[in-house]
């Protein structure tokens, strides 16, 4: 189960260092990979010397298989499965591989609709008639493409303060998902990742095959390729030989991780072997299992919202772009275990990386390789060249102060005598250098920034654009903080029923915090207290949780408040205790 990346891909803050490129246009023929691969022994001895760099046989470490078509061309472990019993990893090792998994459960469906019993369009009450009557329908395929709606069983554990190191299983899961009965959005409006679909999803094809889902996987996919040793960790205090213990490095010592107290299926714990997987990408890349026809939609976008925009992640895969390439991945993180897959379909390549060490940077390894396998297939984009002129000091002034972000998000700018500074959240400060009179932009990331002035000649209006996004944000002023008896209107014990937890809501010197549990100082470092900022009317925002908004009865007295959008859990209600 994923936890410290929950908040990677879905809390509102800035990576203001991460630098992104991605190619609009794709203009090259496609080469065959064995035309375009430097000689083969180069490019080992280029691997296993930056890859020794993160793994050395005293540490935990991981695995790495590269498959072309039909050929592996690299396949090696590193470091040690068992820093107590000084174990290496090897050929045979068992890793989970996370939400990597998800590829897989989505191929079963896949297998199930090509065999006629089941339709992708099918109400999922058709097979799990269970679950909460939800305001709208929801369809196997929206659980497939993260568009149902349903809130990811992760996060409602968060909020419930649930820890993730606490035995949970199958009917765990099932019951939080069928307790919190809220869907964060009209079915189809939006993707929103979601654990609970594909725990759902594995539900689903228990109930079609009339197999336990381990039954199912074994006998349509890892017996027919050969996969031997993988399987399916779907029972608390399963025993199984061979599988790597997860760690996390604490300064210069590794903490051994409880990676055996959860035990859902579907979304994450499928465990495999070096051996295996490689037989895995051999088969998407060239089918024995499956079709091509089939296997195709794994790669290609096949599913729009309701609005008619396009989806980017499809069975299992995030369908997007590196350098100009074509690429579907996925990357998985479990408590001690990070693992990245990748395929370039076009290339005919695939590389996978599984680690029982969460602090190796999965993602930057796999990227690496990509760069070295497929330099020549690159299209890189141009950067524009910014010319940077002098702005008056006076021009400067006007755009200083503190503007109010779509997400609620401030942005801080900052006069520094002739210079004029953009204050990140952590304080470190990044000089905007002007292209024209209220055009900037930061030398040290990819974004820009443009003033806009009114009608006044006052600068009221930023558009930020960065990473394809431009939010426009509000310049703050004059907001009057609340009174000592306005605060103690919004002060008491919130409660959420389906969750069971209690949020209390306190005054701690002209402030409003809200109490939050343990869970999210556990996992994300949060305080336990966190400072309502008041916005206007019921409206407050948290750093650390995005916006507040409180709600009144018929009385106009406050009787609760909603936290408007986690990420993959949205407009969660608390009701006010007498």
């Amino acid at each position: 189960m994923i936890y410290k990346f929950l908040i990677v891909d879905q809390h509102k803050t800035l990576s203001f260092m991460k630098k992104f490129s991605i190619s609009l246009f794709f203009f090259i023929s496609i080469y065959t990979v064995s035309a375009q691969l430097p000689d083969r022994t180069f490019l080992i001895q280029k691997i296993d010397s930056f890859v020794n760099k993160s793994f050395t046989s005293d540490k935990p470490g991981g695995a790495i298989a590269i498959v072309s078509g039909q050929n592996v061309i690299y396949q090696k472990p590193f470091g040690r499965m068992s820093m107590e019993y000084e174990l290496p990893n090897t050929s045979h090792t068992l890793f989970n591989l996370a939400s990597v998994s998800k590829h897989f459960t989505a191929f079963c469906i896949l297998l199930l609709e090509r065999e006629g019993k089941l339709k992708l369009d099918d109400d999922i009450h058709n097979y799990l008639p269970n679950l909460p009557v939800y305001k709208y329908k929801v369809t196997i395929r929206q659980l497939i493409h993260h568009t149902s709606g349903i809130a990811s069983s992760d996060n409602l554990r968060l909020f419930a303060g649930i820890a993730f190191e606490a035995p949970w299983d199958a009917d765990d899961e099932l019951e939080i998902i069928s307790r919190y009965h809220q869907l964060n959005y009209i079915p189809n409006n939006e993707g929103n990742y979601s654990n609970s679909g594909y725990f759902l999803l594995a539900k689903i094809i228990e109930k079609v095959s009339g197999k336990s889902f381990s039954g199912y996987i074994t006998e349509n996919v890892f017996k027919p390729l050969g996969m031997k040793e993988s399987f399916i960790y779907d029972k608390p205090g399963k025993v199984f030989y061979g599988k790597a213990n997860g760690y996390k490095k604490e300064n210069t010592a590794y903490i051994k991780m409880n990676t055996d107290g959860e035990s859902v299926y579907g979304s994450t714990n499928l465990y495999t072997s070096l051996n295996d997987i490689t037989l895995w990408m051999q088969n998407l890349l060239n089918p024995k299992v499956g079709d091509k026809e089939m296997i195709s939609c794994l790669f290609k976008p096949t599913h729009t919202t309701n609005d008619g925009d396009t989806l980017y992640y499809s069975y299992g895969l995030n369908l997007k772009k590196y350098k100009g390439l074509k690429l579907a991945n996925h990357g998985g993180y479990a408590m001690g275990f990070r693992s990245e897959i990748m395929f370039f379909p076009d290339d005919n390549l695939a590389i996978v990386t599984m680690c029982n060490n969460e602090s190796i940077d999965n993602w930057n390894l796999a990227t690496e390789i990509t760069d070295l396998y497929l330099n020549n297939r690159h299209i890189q984009k141009k950067s524009k060249e910014r010319k940077e002129i002098r702005i008056s000091e006076v021009v400067l002034k006007n755009y200083a102060g503190c503007y109010r972000m779509p997400d609620g998000r401030k942005f801080n700018f900052e006069l520094n005598n002739d210079t004029l500074l953009f204050v990140t959240p952590g304080e470190r400060k990044y000089i905007m250098r002007a292209e024209s009179e209220t055009e900037f932009f930061v030398q040290e990331f990819d974004a820009q920034c443009s003033f806009e002035i009114g009608s006044d000649g006052k600068c009221e209006e930023i558009t930020w654009q960065q990473n394809d996004s431009k939010p426009k944000g509000r310049r703050m002023e004059n907001v009057s903080n609340l009174s000592n008896e306005a605060l103690k209107k919004f002060a008491g014990n919130y409660f959420n029923d389906p969750l069971d937890v209690t949020y209390p809501i306190i005054i701690k010197g002209k402030d409003l915090f809200m109490v939050i549990p343990k869970t999210f100082h556990t996992y994300f470092g949060m305080d336990r207290e966190i400072p309502l900022d008041y916005i206007e009317k019921d409206k407050f925002y948290t750093e650390e949780l995005g916006f507040v908004e409180f709600t009144r009865n018929s009385n106009h007295n406050i009787n609760g408040f909603r936290i408007m959008d986690f990420g993959r859990v949205k407009n969660v209600e608390f009701r006010k205790k007498s």
